[in-house]
């Protein structure tokens, strides 16, 4: 025995084996071995089965991604409603911290005015009480000269 006969050998085994298995499927195929054809339909009942279970598993998996995300749109809408409001309360406060600051003002302002309406007021009546007392002091004066006259008159006569 030499090594290149041993290999003939084997490859010539091989060959046998290859025919045998090919002859086998063969006649398998040709007879419709129910056997086979339950193998094989049980195979592709299997393989369905594995399909459905992962599209069932994705649809599942989509379901609970979409219910997060709506989740988390809920929560990020409350969240900006909530800032909203915030903010709002702030300007709100804001403003009517001005609108006081402005009613300070403006009382402040009509004291200011009243004071001073009240001090004219006072020059005013001040004013026409020198008047009248000057009038008054003209009227007596000009009866007291009538007196007089009169005196004078009554005198030469």
């Amino acid at each position: 025995n030499n090594p290149t006969d041993e290999e003939n050998e084997q490859t010539v085994q091989q060959r046998i084996q290859q025919a045998q298995t090919q002859a086998v499927l063969e006649f398998w195929s040709s007879t419709g071995n129910p056997q086979l054809e339950r193998l094989r339909n049980d195979l592709e009942a299997q393989h369905r089965r594995a399909l459905e279970t992962e599209a069932t598993r994705t649809r599942t998996a989509l379901e609970k991604q979409r219910h997060k995300m709506r989740a988390l749109a809920k929560a990020m809408a409350i969240r900006e409603q909530r800032l909203f409001e915030e903010d709002l309360l702030i300007l709100t406060a804001e403003q009517e911290e001005k609108e006081r600051q402005k009613q300070r003002q403006l009382a402040k302002e009509q004291a200011a005015a009243a004071v001073i309406a009240k001090k004219q007021q006072e020059e005013e009546q001040e004013k026409e009480r020198q008047i009248k007392a000057k009038q008054e002091e003209q009227e007596r004066q000009r009866v007291q000269k009538e007196k007089e006259e009169k005196q004078q008159k009554q005198l030469l006569q």
